[in-house]
């Protein structure tokens, strides 16, 4: 709506009856009652008593042949000539070129007419005034002919007052700025990013002066919302080239870079939240988020901590290093739980099968041996690899016992803790961890039996001690692991006091002494043994192990000759002894 159908008065209206419709419209629009409305009518009366008061003055100025584009530098004050003054000196013949963008259908047909006239540059002054006018008919005219005359732009008529055009150029970022600050509590991250991108694009924002306004606004909304992704404010970055590392900023790097460190806590609390959601975990990520972030019993946590692994653990690491680095983003979650590291178990798996290994060869290498050295002729080297590789497989089937007794216990997890509370003395069985009564101590049992089963033809009481022994150092292991002592401390200590070459070289002679050991036994001649008692000679008897049918044969001959001369020997002997 124009000044002129606000107020209800025509064009050639004078001054005095400006002034009486404003009277009267006064006490109609009041300020206290419509601000706006009462904003609106001061500004139309303003500028239309302008008009025509500009009017009687274009009348009485002398008639003087002025140059239709003034020099592009005057005096100092204007490029141009005010703009109302050249308006009125080409309306003052052409009057219904200004009546164009009311009376034709579009500015399209206007601009039409106004051509076939000659009169181009007369409408063109007249948009050029009604831009300036308030309301949003102003703002849509200028982008009319942004769009058709290329206004706000190196190729606009050289007839416009460039002082004028920066004033348009900065009037409608305002209205741009305005509309997309109304637009903004409800757009998405997409349509944000979409509009400020066609604003960047736009040629009459290449001035830096006005780039760097725009810029600023944009940076200020990102700020006034918490719920901007990375991706976003890549986008919006990759929109104005901002780079951190350039410098190219018109802000600060800090407000940046706290922009950033906001969204990515917002990107990293939205990924938790849908973890939390889930129905159960399905990675190491997804159990972590679950064991130190949601709302679980003792139990639900417990059991989740029993079946973690090294991956699960280093993921838990992760997160609770980004939460300690995060405070806030710790608070937004209130099952937060700080003492999860209490809930962590040691793998002593691997560790407990290779001191069962060791133990079970130990016994079942001397049991062997001790039978070996009462046999008539003794086989040391064989009966010792027969009790290692049985060890082995020993160790073996009771590790997997123990994995199958481990996860029927995890079934009667309850009433096993329950047990362990009263039956377990020292205290040695804790809610989270501890020794357990029917996972821990009947394996034990179990070996212990074994154990004094293997060498009970040891002499004395070495069955029964050793059994009673294997009881103790077990229970002493299984209570210091299970309170998250590792289960190589002990060669922690003693790989202090020596070093790294010592325990090499260590090493490599026991290996060459019991290896050499064994291959001598087993490899060596087997003529060259001691000889059996009786045998002064030290030769093996060669009819104790024939070698073939001809000297079994042999063998068989001779012995009924020693056994006839015997005989013979025998007789006279009893006749005397029997007259």
């Amino acid at each position: 709506m124009s000044p002129w159908e606000l107020l209800g008065l025509d064009a050639e209206a004078e001054p005095r009856s400006i002034k009486r419709r404003y009277a009267q419209l006064l006490k109609q629009t009041r300020p206290d009652e419509d601000p706006e409305a009462f904003q609106q009518l001061r500004e139309a009366y303003e500028w239309a008593l302008d008009w025509a008061q500009r009017t009687q003055d274009v009348d009485e100025l002398p008639t003087v042949e002025m140059p239709s584009t003034p020099p592009p530098f005057g005096d100092g004050q204007r490029a141009f000539a005010p703009l109302a003054q050249t308006q009125w000196q080409d309306a003052s013949g052409n009057a219904w070129v200004c009546n164009l963008p009311d009376s034709c259908a579009s500015l399209d047909d206007a601009l039409f007419q106004a051509r076939e006239a000659g009169v181009e540059q007369t409408l063109e002054l007249e948009l050029l005034r009604r831009s300036q006018l308030p309301g949003e008919r102003a703002i849509e005219i200028l982008r009319w002919a942004m769009a058709r005359l290329d206004w706000l732009t190196p190729w606009q008529a050289d007839y416009l007052s460039p002082q004028v055009m920066a004033q348009l150029a900065e009037r409608l970022l305002d209205f741009e700025l305005a509309t997309l600050q109304a637009d903004f509590g409800h757009m998405s991250e997409t349509e944000f990013i979409t509009r400020i991108r066609g604003l960047g694009r736009q040629k009459w924002l290449r001035p830096l002066e006005l780039s760097r306004r725009l810029q600023l606004a944009v940076m200020a909304l990102l700020e006034m919302r918490q719920d901007w992704s990375l991706s976003a404010l890549e986008s919006a970055a990759k929109v104005f080239d901002w780079s951190e590392m350039l410098g190219n900023m018109p802000f600060s790097a800090d407000r940046w870079a706290g922009l950033s460190n906001r969204a990515f806590e917002y990107g990293v609390m939205q990924r938790l939240h849908e973890q939390l959601n889930l129905d159960a975990p399905a990675s190491p990520e997804q159990a972590a988020t679950w064991f130190l972030l949601k709302p679980l019993n003792d139990g639900a946590r417990r059991r989740m901590a029993e079946r973690f692994g090294e991956q699960e653990w280093r993921a838990c690491e992760q997160l609770d290093q980004q939460l300690q680095d995060r405070p806030n983003l710790a608070g937004s979650f209130g099952g937060y739980r700080q003492d999860w590291r209490d809930w962590k178990t040691l793998s002593w798996g691997r560790w407990a099968t290779t001191y069962v290994w060791l133990l079970t060869a130990a016994v079942l290498l001397a049991s062997q041996l001790y039978l070996s050295a009462n046999k008539p002729e003794p086989t040391l080297a064989r009966d010792g690899i027969v009790a290692l590789a049985a060890s082995v497989l020993v160790s073996a089937l009771l590790s997997v016992f123990q994995r199958v007794w481990g996860r029927l216990a995890k079934l009667l997890d309850a009433q096993d803790r329950w047990l362990s509370r009263r039956l377990v003395p020292l205290g040695l069985a804790g809610e989270r961890h501890g020794l357990l009564l029917i996972r821990h101590l009947v394996p034990l049992a179990f070996l212990s039996l074994l154990v004094s089963g293997w060498a009970r033809h040891l002499p004395g009481w070495w069955g029964p001690g050793l059994g009673l022994a294997t009881a103790v150092g077990g229970c002493w292991f299984l209570a210091r692991v299970t309170q998250g002592v590792s289960a190589n401390a002990w060669l922690m200590r003693v790989g202090g006091l020596l070093s790294r070459h010592t325990w090499m070289m260590v090493l490599v002679w026991l290996v060459l002494i019991i290896g050499g050991s064994i291959l001598g036994a087993t490899l060596g001649p087997k003529g060259q043994r001691t000889a059996a008692p009786g045998n002064s000679h030290g030769f093996e008897n060669p009819c104790a192990h024939p070698a073939d049918a001809e000297q079994q044969r042999r063998c068989d001959e001779a012995a009924q000759l020693v056994r006839k001369a015997m005989g013979d020997v025998e007789q006279p002997r009893a006749a005397q002894e029997n007259p």
